[in-house]
């Protein structure tokens, strides 16, 4: 299947315009623009106006704090800060 929008932003390089997005058993084969031309059986699905980016991955965490639900509530800021372990290596 090959996507093809106003705008396709790849994950290096700058905006393509009137890109397209080749998939292939759920991974992303191939990007840029004439992919309809080069794979000619493909079926094609255009978006129209819009862009098309990769997913944002939430890579950030605070699962010390998940750990801590419950055992931490109700205390003012700064105990907080310290139960759950802010100033962890300061002396």
């Amino acid at each position: 299947m090959i996507y093809r929008a106003r705008y396709v932003l790849p994950m290096d390089g700058g905006i393509i315009d009137n890109g397209e997005v080749m998939v292939d058993g759920g991974r992303i084969a191939a990007v840029g623009t004439g992919l309809a031309e080069e794979h000619p059986d493909e079926q094609v699905r255009d978006l129209g106006l819009c862009a098309l980016l990769p997913g944002f991955v939430n890579a950030h965490s605070h699962i010390e704090y998940t750990m801590a639900r419950s055992r931490i509530d109700g205390l003012n800021l700064w105990d907080w800060i310290d139960a759950v372990g802010y100033r962890r290596g300061q002396a």
